[in-house]
């Protein structure tokens, strides 16, 4: 069943245009009397956003970018350890990720947040669509991995100037580059940050930058701003700019 026919089968407590409620009105109404819930969202990009006690708890805007696809892409959690953590009802799916893959407790929250952070930027420009806000209890990770909607706002905020700082270089995900074979002119020795130099063994000149998560275990806007770094450095070339 899709995400839009399953709305539709359930009761919805609250729905509406996004004329009527800007997204981030309609979260913040869910984070006050602390809802939990799902809220769909259907028309030029449709999405469902979970909320768990006012807080969110997961958002995709693509069906087969679940929670489990998020941590396998980022290498940090195997299949094995996923379907073993499922089956233990004795403890919270954060809880029980920890203990079978070995993965800090803050490198599991900064992936689920990132992509929750990624996926609501990239809603909270929409001003057509409908929404529905559906009651009920919702697969999460646990206490502590959840997204206060005052932080999300403010991380929002934050991710926008974020890519206008970098946007003219590497204005999207979708970025082909490629390091230099030489170093830049007038320069000897160049230095290059510990945390760029992952992105510095991946970049191959062939995927866009969106498919380097996995092998630099990286979020997708980290990456861009490292290519950012190697690019104004003199260090990579952007070979493909992403908007064919």
């Amino acid at each position: 069943m899709t995400t839009e026919a399953r709305a539709t089968a359930e009761r919805a407590a609250l729905e509406g245009t996004l004329g009527d409620l800007h997204l981030f009105e309609l979260l913040e109404l869910l984070a006050t009397t602390h809802q939990t819930g799902t809220l769909y969202i259907a028309g030029t990009r449709a999405a469902a956003v979970t909320v768990v006690d006012g807080e969110v708890s997961f958002a995709t805007d693509d069906p087969n970018r679940s929670l489990r696809e998020i941590l396998l892409g980022r290498s940090l959690v195997t299949e094995d350890n996923w379907d073993t953590a499922v089956k233990d009802k004795d403890a919270e799916l954060g809880a029980a990720l920890v203990e079978q893959s070995g993965a800090q407790v803050g490198e599991l929250r900064e992936a689920v947040h990132e992509h929750i952070l990624e996926t609501v930027y990239d809603l909270s420009d929409l001003v057509e669509g409908r929404f529905r806000f559906v009651l009920g209890s919702r697969h999460s990770m646990g206490q502590g991995y959840a997204y206060p909607v005052s932080v999300l706002r403010d991380d929002v905020a934050m991710r926008r100037d974020q890519w206008r700082s970098i946007g003219d270089i590497i204005p999207s995900t979708s970025v082909v580059a490629q390091l230099n074979e030489v170093a830049p002119v007038g320069h000897v020795t160049v230095c290059v940050a510990a945390s760029d130099w992952p992105l510095v063994v991946a970049l191959d000149g062939h995927r866009p930058l969106r498919e380097l998560v996995g092998c630099t275990r990286m979020t997708s806007f980290a990456i861009c701003q490292a290519a950012y770094r190697l690019v104004t450095a003199g260090l990579a070339t952007v070979i493909d700019g992403g908007n064919s």
